[in-house]
């Protein structure tokens, strides 16, 4: 039967059994070659025809044959928008309120090629209530608890569809979501769980309904985080263990799923995947591909969860916990990168309370870290390395009781030489801890601020344009190295290596706590040998920025405080004073003797004293 016959025989006089063979010969003949015979089909006019049969109330064989055409022309994706236009969607919409299997397997096969990365399609789809169609098949036909080989075909591609329908379409999504498509999905894991085609293509569907950060809350309670762990267990191929993965990474970014991920052990899964994968690391040359990926979102998932408090807490479980004996016996020891790096990221986050943080210290900690960072030789993977352990080592140096403990294990040496690098990020990190260590420590603060070359190169990236983190935290580095030691030695270091026109800029910073900070260090600094400081004072243009911030409206009381605190003991100098009557800050300070604020008023009346 050549094409023009077959399409005659469509025409709706025609009998079923015609319409039926006709069908049958197209079918053979598209299975030869979709795109061409598709096209040449279109041209001959064949939409038309198979609309107005579906239109017709047809008997169930036809209906099969009818549903799998538009299944077959749909595979061009040329032919999805013709087929909407063409009104396709609601009689085949219809055809899902039949009861036979073969009608709905071949249904759900044409809806979803329709929708394949066709939005046309889904909205008709939605405007024609397939969206509750879909659901309610899946409710009640997918959970039937039959076996049958035609039923466990119709599951999945049921699932199929479901997964073209949803996919970046976040109205359908919800839509679904609202209809207790979750809840679906999660019972047809339970009952299907050893059906490992239906499983993949659900987990699938839950991937994209996870997409969206909104969605990512229907899942919790729903059981989903065990089941997906049970079915992490069942699969060997890594790209099922990377499917599964990715959807598990992304319903892990919701903190109430990381703790349902943490308490269904999907810890001890992951570590178990990811021993047999050092294993064979140790085996062979290189790893594939597919392998890194796998390692790397493993890894990547463990240092999500124990970003949230509560599976921190029952992961590190004062040091006795599963990942931290792995990760301090087997990944920082390690030769891979990915495991180094992850397992400073897992001990900087378990590092996240001064408890852990003083625990962390008990057990050991200090030693494995700085020998990571010796091992670092420059490379892409070495800077990421450096910033991890520098982040657990910040974190480390937060609570008092540990500062001690740290400086006396030779942190600060560790570290410093690490300043050198033009790795922003390690910059950053590097200087955080560096200010925390000196806290309270004048001894360390002394040592650090003595060091011309050091406080020199603290200058320079007091300067730093490209990153506002590693100038924000040389800044207050350089303010902490004057607090902290209270030294005239570390003062001279600092106003020699040019640094008081860094701390008179931190002195109009939009941040009040580096404006305290900074005002602190230039007091100390005019109260300490204020000869010593002048020159730097006059070139920082230090009097004018007093100014600025006295008549700054939105300065904050303690702000002001502060600086007439500063102008106080900038007074003790005559050419100050010159400067301070030249650029009529006398006036500004005289003019807050009358301030509503008693505090200011009192500051000022005393400042004022001081003028000649």
């Amino acid at each position: 039967m050549d094409l023009a016959e077959a399409l005659a025989k469509l025409s709706i006089g025609e009998s079923e059994d015609n319409h039926f063979d006709a069908i049958t010969a197209l079918l053979k003949v598209l299975d030869e070659d979709i795109e061409v015979y598709s096209s040449k089909l279109d041209e001959l006019g064949i939409l038309d025809k198979v609309h107005d049969l579906l239109e017709k109330q047809q008997e169930r064989r036809l209906q099969v044959k009818l549903a799998n055409l538009v299944a077959e022309l749909a595979k061009n994706e040329n032919l999805r928008g013709p087929c909407v236009k063409q009104g396709f969607v609601p009689p085949l919409n219809n055809y899902l309120k039949e009861n036979d299997v073969d009608v709905l397997h071949q249904t759900c096969r044409a809806l979803g090629n329709l929708c394949c990365d066709y939005d046309p399609a889904r909205e008709a789809i939605n405007e024609s209530g397939g969206v509750q169609s879909l659901v309610n098949i899946l409710k009640t036909r997918c959970l039937s608890g039959d076996n049958d080989p035609a039923n466990e075909r119709f599951r999945a591609v049921a699932c199929a569809y479901l997964t073209n329908l949803t996919f970046g379409n976040e109205v359908l999504q919800s839509k679904a979501i609202n209809e207790g498509l979750v809840d679906t999905l999660v019972q047809l894991l339970k009952e299907y769980s050893m059906d490992i085609v239906l499983c993949g293509k659900i987990v699938i569907c839950v991937g994209n309904l996870a997409d969206a950060e909104a969605n990512k809350a229907a899942f919790i309670g729903t059981g989903m985080g065990e089941l997906l762990v049970n079915a992490l267990q069942m699969v060997a191929e890594e790209d099922e263990q990377e499917a599964l993965l990715e959807v598990i990474a992304s319903l892990a970014e919701n903190d109430e799923m990381k703790q349902e991920f943490t308490q269904a052990n999907l810890v001890a899964s992951l570590l178990e995947i990811l021993q047999g994968y050092k294993d064979l690391h140790g085996a062979k040359a290189c790893a594939t591909d597919d392998e890194v990926q796998v390692e790397k979102l493993a890894t990547d998932i463990i240092v999500l969860l124990v970003t949230e408090d509560v599976s921190m807490t029952i992961l590190f479980d004062d040091g006795k916990g599963l990942l931290y004996q792995h990760v301090m016996s087997s990944w920082l020891p390690s030769t891979i990168d990915v495991y180094q790096i992850s397992g400073a990221l897992v001990l900087g986050n378990f590092a996240r309370n001064d408890g852990n943080c003083l625990k962390l210290l008990d057990l050991g900690i200090l030693d494995p870290l700085f020998k990571m960072l010796e091992k670092v030789e420059g490379h892409e993977m070495d800077v990421r390395l450096q910033h991890a352990v520098l982040s657990a080592l910040r974190n480390l140096s937060v609570p008092k009781l540990n500062k001690g403990r740290m400086l006396d294990a030779g942190t600060i040496e560790v570290i410093l030489p690490l300043l050198e690098t033009d790795r922003n990020p390690v910059q950053f990190k590097l200087l955080g801890t560096s200010r925390l260590l000196i806290d309270g420590s004048a001894a360390a603060a002394i040592k650090m601020g003595s060091n011309a070359d050091l406080v020199e190169r603290v200058d320079d990236l007091c300067s730093c344009e490209v990153h506002a983190g590693v100038s924000g935290e040389a800044n207050r580095l350089l303010a902490a190295l004057v607090k902290n030691s209270a030294s005239m030695k570390v003062m001279q270091t600092v106003i020699d290596q040019g640094g008081m026109i860094h701390l008179v800029k931190m002195a109009m910073s939009e941040h009040t706590l580096m404006q305290n900070e900074a005002l602190i260090a230039l007091t100390l600094i005019a109260s300490s040998n204020l000869g010593m400081a002048v020159p730097a004072i006059h070139s920082s243009d230090l009097i004018g920025v007093c100014k600025t911030i006295l008549t700054n409206e939105g300065s904050a009381a303690e702000i002001q405080c502060n600086v007439l605190s500063l102008i106080s003991f900038l007074t003790e100098s005559d050419s100050l004073q010159e400067e301070i009557k030249e650029k009529e800050l006398d006036d500004v300070v005289k003019g807050l003797c009358d301030n509503s604020n008693e505090v200011i008023k009192g500051k000022a009346l005393s400042v004022s004293q001081h003028f000649r």
